[in-house]
């Protein structure tokens, strides 16, 4: 988060969070939220149409998602660019994020 310009405060909170997230789909529509007892966040939308995202330390960017075989993969385009890729793995979700040279990962056990 460092990487993206996030406080240091901000960076703190969000690394204690253990955030749940659901994802839903109607027909072509999807929406994906995060919701912790910090903060919720959640968009919504199609695959391949770029959208307008506020992420959850309040920067605005361009995403795009696409699906390619079991993984979510977003680009998000703001100050700098963003891919996070979300694979299913059994009963979980594997979040991988890139930011220049550093990549991070978070995993989402699912209920």
């Amino acid at each position: 988060m460092g990487r993206l310009g996030v406080n240091f405060v901000t960076r703190k909170a969000g690394n204690t969070m253990k955030p749940t997230m659901t994802i839903t789909k109607e027909g072509d529509h999807y929406k994906m939220v995060s919701s912790s007892t910090f903060k919720t966040t959640g968009f919504e939308f199609k695959l391949g149409e770029p959208f307008t995202e506020t992420t959850p330390d309040g920067r605005k960017v361009t995403s795009t998602i696409t699906m390619v075989g079991n993984m979510m993969k977003q680009i998000q385009v703001g100050d700098k660019t963003t891919e996070i890729e979300r694979r299913v793995e059994g009963d979980h979700i594997r979040t991988i994020v890139k930011v220049d040279e550093l990549t991070c990962h978070r995993d989402f056990k699912k209920v």
